[in-house]
């Protein structure tokens, strides 16, 4: 296996950085804080990603903000992949994922269609935990994720092609020193009686293993996801029900 100083001598342009096991440790989320496995999978691959950004950016002498706290990231690393954190008035989507390959970058929908939530630039990258590395191997613009990206409804991601993202960080900087407007309209979100929302959130509240991301239309679910206190009472609400199947699950297999 290549050590790090290997690899950047042959790749010079992408960001190498490497994973501790004390990172490691201190990426590694409680089991009590989120509603499914996949949930935590996002908790805990997030996590390692911002850890590692921040403490890069602050190496580099680069100021920055996350755009969440801690508490407010939980309810969305349940439902859904991705971080956020702010460079001056640039907001950047972090985009973490454990492929190897780099054929594109998949954003969800979420980070790209809701205004609270969508951002300047995203940055794909790689997580690799065999060989302890991880890579921002390419960003690209919020306008050309919408204009030249691929929508898939299946699974509500947008796609771009790694030969359409740019590999150089450097050029990142430059666009956001020249606060440069790369985000484009998106669309509207419907107004959602409080009643109403409620009852959505109800009907997502059901435990199961995966996000409930795919069970409503986006603009319903979207509409809650936008909404600070709707997304933390479907986080809750959801919370609240794993816990109760997790307690019954246990009380029933003492039984036997």
């Amino acid at each position: 296996m290549l050590k790090l100083e290997q690899i950047e001598q042959i790749d010079q342009e992408t960001i190498w950085l490497e994973i501790t096991d004390a990172d490691l440790q201190t990426a590694e989320p409680s089991t009590q804080l989120y509603s499914n496995r996949t949930g935590l999978n996002h908790a805990r691959s997030n996590q390692l990603c911002l850890h590692k950004f921040r403490a890069w950016l602050t190496g580099s002498g680069i100021d920055y903000i996350p755009s969440f706290s801690d508490l407010e990231m939980c309810p969305l690393w349940d439902v859904v992949n991705g971080c956020a954190i702010e460079i001056g008035k640039t907001r950047l989507i972090l985009i973490p994922t454990d492929t190897l390959d780099r054929d594109e970058i998949r954003v969800p929908q979420e980070w790209v269609d809701l205004p609270n939530l969508h951002g300047d630039y995203y940055l794909a990258i790689q997580i690799d935990l065999d060989a302890k590395l991880m890579n921002i191997w390419g960003f690209t613009s919020h306008r050309t994720l919408k204009q030249r990206g691929k929508y898939t409804a299946r699974d509500r991601t947008y796609s771009l092609p790694s030969e359409l993202l740019v590999a150089n960080l450097d050029i990142l900087w430059m666009a956001q020193e020249l606060n440069l407007n790369e985000i484009v309209a998106t669309p509207e979100l419907p107004d959602l009686s409080l009643e109403r929302a409620l009852e959505l959130i109800q009907q997502l509240s059901t435990p199961s293993p995966y996000s409930p991301r795919t069970k409503l239309k986006f603009s319903q679910w979207g509409s809650i996801l936008n909404n600070p206190n709707l997304r933390t009472q479907l986080y809750q609400t959801r919370l609240q029900q794993a816990v109760l199947a997790r307690t019954l699950a246990s009380s029933f297999s003492l039984s036997d």
